[in-house]
């Protein structure tokens, strides 16, 4: 199994590098890709999912990790819309 993290910031980034290996362990790979921001990530995302869609094996997940920001269920709700239309439809 293989995971891609698409995340806001690069301290996120680097706090995954020192994590995940320690959780996840050998048999599971990872990468982390960082943008500028939440705003970047979001318009950045539909075409990096497009792109998911057409290559990514079955045994690959995506998790696409933000922090709260005491943003309400809408960015949640938007978050899911995307992902829905860019990999499920």
């Amino acid at each position: 199994m293989h995971i891609e993290f698409l995340v806001e910031d690069r301290s996120t980034e680097e706090t995954l590098c020192h994590l995940l290996p320690k959780i996840l362990g050998e048999s599971i790979t990872f990468e982390t890709h960082f943008f500028q921001g939440k705003e970047d990530l979001f318009s950045k995302l539909p075409g990096r999912l497009k792109g998911y869609k057409k290559w990514i094996p079955d045994d690959w997940r995506i998790i696409i990790l933000v922090d709260r920001d005491n943003e309400d269920c809408h960015f949640s709700y938007q978050l899911s819309v995307i992902s829905y239309q860019y990999l499920v439809e």
